[in-house]
Protein backbone atom coordinates (compact mmCIF):
# COMPACT_ATOMS: atom_id res chain seq x y z
CA UNK A 1 0.00 0.00 0.00
CA UNK A 2 1.45 3.38 -0.95
CA UNK A 3 0.05 7.01 -0.22
CA UNK A 4 -1.30 8.41 -2.82
CA UNK A 5 0.31 12.25 -4.24
CA UNK A 6 1.64 13.81 -6.89
CA UNK A 7 4.57 15.99 -8.12
CA UNK A 8 4.03 19.59 -8.48
CA UNK A 9 5.04 21.30 -11.60
CA UNK A 10 7.61 22.04 -9.38
CA UNK A 11 8.76 18.13 -9.10
CA UNK A 12 7.68 18.41 -5.04
CA UNK A 13 5.32 15.65 -3.42
CA UNK A 14 2.19 17.03 -2.37
CA UNK A 15 -0.02 14.99 -0.45
CA UNK A 16 -3.69 14.10 -0.10
CA UNK A 17 -3.32 15.95 3.81
CA UNK A 18 -2.63 19.18 2.56
CA UNK A 19 -5.84 19.27 1.53
CA UNK A 20 -9.22 19.91 3.58
CA UNK A 21 -11.13 17.61 1.31
CA UNK A 22 -9.55 15.39 0.71
CA UNK A 23 -8.87 15.02 4.37
CA UNK A 24 -12.93 15.37 5.01
CA UNK A 25 -13.24 12.99 1.93
CA UNK A 26 -10.83 10.21 3.75
CA UNK A 27 -13.17 10.84 7.21
CA UNK A 28 -16.25 9.99 5.54
CA UNK A 29 -14.81 7.15 4.13
CA UNK A 30 -13.43 5.34 6.94
CA UNK A 31 -16.45 6.69 9.42
CA UNK A 32 -19.55 5.71 6.48
CA UNK A 33 -18.20 2.56 6.52
CA UNK A 34 -19.32 -0.73 8.19
CA UNK A 35 -16.08 -3.11 6.43
CA UNK A 36 -12.77 -3.50 6.35
CA UNK A 37 -9.40 -4.95 5.23
CA UNK A 38 -8.00 -8.20 7.42
CA UNK A 39 -4.52 -9.70 6.08
CA UNK A 40 -4.76 -13.33 5.80
CA UNK A 41 -1.06 -14.55 7.07
CA UNK A 42 -1.85 -18.28 5.91
CA UNK A 43 -2.36 -16.85 2.23
CA UNK A 44 0.03 -13.99 2.37
CA UNK A 45 -2.65 -11.37 0.59
CA UNK A 46 -5.03 -8.68 1.95
CA UNK A 47 -8.73 -9.55 2.04
CA UNK A 48 -12.28 -7.65 2.39
CA UNK A 49 -14.18 -8.01 5.32
CA UNK A 50 -17.65 -7.03 4.54
CA UNK A 51 -19.05 -5.17 1.25
CA UNK A 52 -16.81 -4.96 -1.37
CA UNK A 53 -17.40 -1.39 -2.36
CA UNK A 54 -17.07 -0.39 1.57
CA UNK A 55 -13.55 -1.83 1.45
CA UNK A 56 -12.52 -0.17 -1.78
CA UNK A 57 -13.18 3.11 0.38
CA UNK A 58 -10.90 1.53 2.95
CA UNK A 59 -8.30 0.82 0.51
CA UNK A 60 -8.46 4.15 -0.83
CA UNK A 61 -8.06 5.87 3.00
CA UNK A 62 -4.92 3.54 3.91
CA UNK A 63 -2.90 4.81 0.28
CA UNK A 64 -4.37 8.44 0.91
CA UNK A 65 -2.97 8.74 4.49
CA UNK A 66 -4.23 11.96 4.94
CA UNK A 67 -2.77 12.49 8.99
CA UNK A 68 0.85 10.75 7.54
CA UNK A 69 0.17 8.08 10.27
CA UNK A 70 3.80 6.16 10.36
CA UNK A 71 3.26 2.79 9.00
CA UNK A 72 6.46 1.67 8.47
CA UNK A 73 7.81 -1.00 11.01
CA UNK A 74 4.02 -2.07 11.61
CA UNK A 75 3.01 -5.86 10.51
CA UNK A 76 0.86 -6.41 7.82
CA UNK A 77 -2.09 -7.44 10.03
CA UNK A 78 -1.52 -4.03 11.60
CA UNK A 79 -1.08 -1.83 8.35
CA UNK A 80 -4.49 -3.33 7.08
CA UNK A 81 -6.15 -0.77 8.92
CA UNK A 82 -3.70 1.52 10.39
CA UNK A 83 -5.07 4.76 8.91
CA UNK A 84 -8.75 3.94 9.19
CA UNK A 85 -8.26 3.70 13.29
CA UNK A 86 -6.81 6.87 12.94
CA UNK A 87 -9.22 8.94 12.18
CA UNK A 88 -12.42 6.84 13.94
CA UNK A 89 -10.01 7.34 17.24
CA UNK A 90 -10.82 10.93 16.38
CA UNK A 91 -14.33 11.10 15.87
CA UNK A 92 -17.03 8.36 17.65
CA UNK A 93 -20.05 7.51 15.99
CA UNK A 94 -22.97 8.16 17.94
CA UNK A 95 -25.62 6.75 15.64
CA UNK A 96 -25.73 5.62 11.88
CA UNK A 97 -28.78 5.78 9.40
CA UNK A 98 -28.34 2.54 7.33
CA UNK A 99 -28.24 2.69 3.26
CA UNK A 100 -32.10 3.28 2.23
CA UNK A 101 -33.04 2.73 -1.03
CA UNK A 102 -35.54 5.94 -0.76
CA UNK A 103 -32.48 8.22 0.36
CA UNK A 104 -29.73 6.59 -1.55
CA UNK A 105 -27.62 6.80 0.82
CA UNK A 106 -25.67 6.19 4.30
CA UNK A 107 -24.80 8.54 7.15
CA UNK A 108 -23.31 8.25 10.72
CA UNK A 109 -23.36 10.86 13.14
CA UNK A 110 -20.23 11.42 14.85
CA UNK A 111 -18.72 13.64 17.59
CA UNK A 112 -15.34 14.26 18.09
CA UNK A 113 -13.42 11.67 20.48
CA UNK A 114 -12.77 12.97 24.53
CA UNK A 115 -9.38 13.32 23.89
CA UNK A 116 -9.13 13.77 20.45
CA UNK A 117 -8.26 17.11 18.81
CA UNK A 118 -10.48 16.96 15.66
CA UNK A 119 -10.58 20.33 14.17
CA UNK A 120 -14.58 19.82 13.96
CA UNK A 121 -17.52 19.60 16.67
CA UNK A 122 -20.18 17.17 15.77
CA UNK A 123 -20.98 16.37 12.36
CA UNK A 124 -23.14 14.49 9.78
CA UNK A 125 -20.95 12.52 7.57
CA UNK A 126 -22.80 10.73 4.51
CA UNK A 127 -22.23 9.16 1.39
CA UNK A 128 -24.21 7.62 -1.36
CA UNK A 129 -25.70 8.79 -4.85
CA UNK A 130 -25.06 12.48 -5.37
CA UNK A 131 -28.28 13.31 -6.57
CA UNK A 132 -30.05 12.42 -3.30
CA UNK A 133 -27.67 13.64 -1.39
CA UNK A 134 -27.53 16.88 -3.46
CA UNK A 135 -31.05 16.90 -3.20
CA UNK A 136 -31.15 17.70 0.73
CA UNK A 137 -28.00 19.80 0.95
CA UNK A 138 -28.89 23.59 1.56
CA UNK A 139 -25.18 24.58 2.11
CA UNK A 140 -22.10 23.60 -0.19
CA UNK A 141 -18.37 24.25 0.70
CA UNK A 142 -16.42 26.31 -1.44
CA UNK A 143 -12.76 26.11 -0.39
CA UNK A 144 -13.34 27.35 3.34
CA UNK A 145 -16.47 29.12 2.83
CA UNK A 146 -19.54 28.02 3.72
CA UNK A 147 -22.01 29.37 0.80
CA UNK A 148 -25.79 28.58 -0.21
CA UNK A 149 -26.64 25.83 -2.55
CA UNK A 150 -28.73 28.03 -5.12
CA UNK A 151 -30.30 26.59 -8.28
CA UNK A 152 -27.66 27.33 -10.48
CA UNK A 153 -25.02 26.08 -7.83
CA UNK A 154 -27.04 22.46 -7.66
CA UNK A 155 -27.60 22.57 -11.48
CA UNK A 156 -23.37 23.21 -12.38
CA UNK A 157 -22.64 20.32 -9.47
CA UNK A 158 -25.52 17.52 -11.05
CA UNK A 159 -24.08 18.39 -14.23
CA UNK A 160 -20.32 17.72 -14.01
CA UNK A 161 -21.28 14.73 -12.27
CA UNK A 162 -23.87 14.17 -15.15
CA UNK A 163 -20.10 14.72 -17.21
CA UNK A 164 -18.01 12.45 -15.50
CA UNK A 165 -20.35 9.61 -15.44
Amino acid sequence: MICIGYRSRGGSLVKCGQFDGLVELATICALCNDSSLDYNESKGIYEKVGEATETALCCLVEKMNVFNTEVRGLSKVERANACCSVVKQLMRKEFTLEFSRDRKSMSVYCAPAKASKAPIGNKMFIKGAPEGVIDRCAYVRVGTTRVPLTGPVKDKLLAVITFIR
